[in-house]
């Protein structure tokens, strides 16, 4: 396993999709659904974009807007980077594949399919359905209406939303069974017609109406090996986890995904950021000063088990300056410590965040503006 981790991404190199930001979304979508892709590129002068099947469901025009609109920048790697480094990435930002770039050029891509598929079999033996499942995942009634499940995946970052009746199960609707349903190529407008009330109405149906009715199941016991080499036999993205007729989870290639970025922090303790920027500069910089400060703790605290870290962004309205609220929790044999803190620059937060812990710890924190309490930990 650690030389499947160390793998660099050249090795796994794809060639992407790539379209200029000019490109109307409509074309986008029409590339993705015929080539049975998920994401694609943009790169114009020097800077390189990503679009995802999640990021075109925001658009409520998709024959007139550009995909500009809905791209967004995300981390690129070099040839050299390792698959651990490159899963870790794309855990944090919730996406299925990063750009590699050499001499500032678009040379190709790497996604999660390829990484999973470096994992070693006898590792994957080692793990059942149950060990790395996503439990209790969101799910829709079958009755429910096409635009709530749009903005389900929309704001919980997901793709994949088990269909029930009466706590059965019915059917799975992915985002991709969304944004291809609101393609037509044949209803294309010439010209500036616009396209969004029919776009409307196109989410106006009950998700039963475009959902796959034989969803992939599994049971809790199989063996990721099995579970794996089922979804790559359909070519699905996922597996719904059934016991006695219930869903007891899913898996998806973000959950085989963990298989490789906890081994990245095995050596020392896992290390988790829930919310991290989508600005990949931001990002980088608050996952680097977090794990620093992880780290100089526990030389003092060695006993430290976990470290977790939860970044809230609270609504400035028409300030363009972003509020933060931080909450890190260290996780201890017989106490969890918890520190809180808000401001508008999430570095300086987070370099105060060694300091302040280990007064918390030694207990000699005094009165200050951040908010501290201990609790006992879960059983």
């Amino acid at each position: 396993m650690e030389r499947a981790r160390r793998t660099e991404v050249e090795t796994l190199l794809t060639p992407p999709i790539v379209v200029p930001e000019s490109t109307p979304i409509s074309k986008v979508v029409g590339m993705l659904k015929n080539k049975n892709a998920y994401e694609a590129f943009t790169e114009e002068h020097g800077r390189i974009k990503m679009v995802m099947v999640r990021d075109l469901l925001k658009s409520t025009n998709i024959h007139n807007e550009k995909v500009g609109r809905v791209a967004r920048h995300v981390p690129a790697l070099v040839p050299s980077t390792s698959i651990a480094y490159a899963a870790q990435l794309m855990m944090e930002y919730r996406i299925r594949a990063l750009p590699i770039v050499e001499n500032g050029k678009l040379v190709g891509a790497v996604d999660e399919l390829s990484i999973i598929r470096e994992i070693p079999e006898a590792y994957l033996a080692k793990y059942r359905a149950q060990d790395i499942m996503t439990s209790h995942p969101a799910t829709l009634s079958d009755d429910d209406k096409v635009a709530k499940a749009r903005a389900l995946m929309v704001r919980r970052r997901i793709d994949h939303l088990p269909v029930v009746n009466q706590e059965k199960l019915r059917g799975i609707l992915t985002s991709s069974h969304i944004i291809f349903s609101l393609y037509q190529p044949s209803e294309v407008p010439v010209g500036e017609k616009t396209m969004t009330a029919e776009t409307r109405r196109s989410l106006d149906p009950p998700v039963a109406s475009i959902m796959d009715l034989n969803p992939l199941t599994c049971a809790p016991s199989d063996t990721i090996s099995h579970v794996l080499q089922a979804i790559a036999d359909v070519d699905a993205t996922y597996s719904i986890a059934l016991q006695v007729g219930e869903i007891q989870g899913i898996i998806t290639y973000r959950d085989f995904m963990k298989l490789i970025t906890e081994e990245i922090v095995k050596e020392g303790i896992p290390i988790t950021i829930i919310g991290i920027p989508d600005d990949p500069f931001e990002a980088e910089q608050t996952r680097t000063k977090f794990t620093r400060a992880v780290e100089q703790l526990r030389r003092s605290f060695p006993y430290i088990e976990q470290a977790k870290a939860v970044i809230k962004t609270a609504d400035q309205g028409e300030r363009e300056r972003r509020r933060y609220e931080v909450s890190v929790t260290l996780v201890t044999p017989k106490r969890n410590f918890v520190y809180t803190d808000m401001g508008f620059d999430l570095a300086n937060i987070f370099d105060d965040v060694s300091n302040h812990l280990k007064a918390i710890m030694t207990g000699k924190l005094k009165r200050s503006r951040v908010s501290i309490r201990y609790q006992e930990p879960a059983p």
